[in-house]
C-alpha cells in the first residue's frame, strides 16, 4: 500500500512542477514580445535626481573680491561671485548642521575651479530641507559644470574635543534655558555681526559691545557636537566631539587668534584690529572647560575627476 502511494504521489509533484515550468517561460515570452512591441517603452525601477524647478548660472566677471550666498523661503538658493570649488563643498556637505565642507575636504579639478567665479539663481518653487536643496545642487553641477566627483575615506589629522578636567565645566561654559530642542538645525545662523538668536548661534557675543576692549565670541544653545562643527573651519581640520556632554550649551570666550570674524557693521570699531589675540588651545580649557587633543582619524574627502565651464542658459 505504500509503495502504491510512492507511486501516485511522485508523478502529481512532477505534473505540477512542469506545469510552473511551462507558465514561467510563457510569461518570460510575453514579456520579452511586449518589450520588442513599437512604441512600448520601459520604465526604469531608479528615481530621477531631484532637481530645481528653474536654474541659471553665469560667470561673474565683476572682479570684486566679495561673494556671498543665501537661501531664501520657497526653496530658493541665491550665489553671487562665488567659485565651483565653493558649490562643491556647500553641495556635497552631508550633514545638515553643518556649513559645508572645508577646502582641504575638496581635492583635484581643474585650477579654475578655485579662481574663476560664478553666479546662480536657483529655486525648486517650494520649501525643502537643506539637505534636499543640496542634491538639487549636486544634480545643477553635473549638468552645467559635467562634474564628475567620488568620494575617499583618508586618515588625516583630526582634533578631539574633550572636557579638561573630569566632570567639571568651564566658568564660562553652562547648561541654556532656551528650548531648543524643537527649533530646526540652521548652519547658516549666526554668522552676521549684531544679530542673535537663542537657539543654534555662533558669533560675537550679544551681551558685550562689539567694540569693546573686551569682546567676546559666544554660542546659544548649541550642542557640543554642533560647536565641534564650527570650530573646525578655523582649525583646518575636522573636530571630534568626544565630551559626553548632552544638551544644549550657551558660552563666553575671548576672540582667539585662530576664529577670525567678519568685520562689524559700517561706523563701528574692530575688536580685534591692534589686539594680540590668545590661542583658541588655551581660552578653551581656562575659560570654557574644554581642550583639542590632536589625533588621526578617518576623513571623507571629495575628490573631483573632472569639470567643464558651465553650458550657456
Amino acid at each position: 500500500m505504500k509503495n502504491h502511494l510512492r507511486e501516485t504521489i511522485v508523478p502529481q509533484k512532477q505534473v505540477f512542477r512542469t506545469v510552473v515550468r511551462l507558465t514561467c517561460t510563457a510569461l518570460f515570452a510575453v514579456a520579452v514580445v511586449a518589450m520588442m512591441a513599437p512604441g512600448v517603452r520601459t520604465v526604469s525601477m531608479q528615481s530621477a535626481p531631484p532637481t530645481f524647478e528653474a536654474a541659471s548660472v553665469k560667470i561673474n566677471k565683476s572682479g570684486s573680491p566679495q561673494g556671498f550666498d543665501r537661501l531664501s523661503p520657497g526653496g530658493r538658493f541665491t550665489v553671487t561671485n562665488l567659485s565651483l570649488e565653493y558649490l562643491i563643498r556647500f553641495a556635497h556637505e552631508r550633514s545638515p548642521r553643518s556649513r559645508g565642507l572645508e577646502p582641504f575636504e575638496v581635492v583635484g579639478g581643474p585650477a579654475w575651479m578655485r579662481s574663476d567665479r560664478f553666479d546662480v539663481n536657483a529655486t525648486a518653487g517650494r520649501e525643502v530641507s537643506l539637505n534636499e536643496l543640496r542634491s538639487m545642487l549636486q544634480t545643477l553641477l553635473v549638468e552645467r559644470f559635467q562634474l564628475k566627483t567620488h568620494s575617499e575615506a583618508r586618515q588625516a589629522p583630526v582634533y578631539r574635543m574633550v572636557l579638561a578636567q573630569r566632570n567639571k565645566l568651564g566658568s564660562q561654559l553652562r547648561h541654556t534655558e532656551a528650548d531648543c530642542v524643537s527649533v530646526p538645525a540652521d548652519p547658516l545662523r549666526g554668522i552676521t555681526p549684531g544679530q542673535s538668536e537663542p537657539c543654534g548661534y555662533f558669533g560675537p557675543s550679544p551681551t558685550v559691545p562689539l567694540g569693546s576692549d573686551r569682546a567676546y565670541q559666544a554660542i546659544r544653545g548649541l550642542t557640543m557636537p554642533d560647536f565641534a562643527l564650527r570650530l573646525y573651519p578655523y582649525l583646518g581640520r575636522r573636530v571630534i566631539d568626544g565630551t559626553g556632554l548632552a544638551g544644549y550649551f550657551d558660552a563666553e570666550f575671548e576672540f582667539t587668534a585662530e576664529i577670525v570674524m567678519p568685520p562689524p557693521p559700517a561706523g563701528q570699531p574692530n575688536p580685534y584690529d591692534g589686539r594680540v589675540l590668545p590661542s583658541i588651545f588655551s581660552v578653551l580649557p581656562q575659560q570654557l572647560g574644554l581642550k583639542l587633543e590632536s589625533q588621526r582619524g578617518a576623513v571623507d574627502i571629495v575628490v573631483v575627476d573632472h569639470a567643464e565651464h558651465p553650458t550657456a542658459d
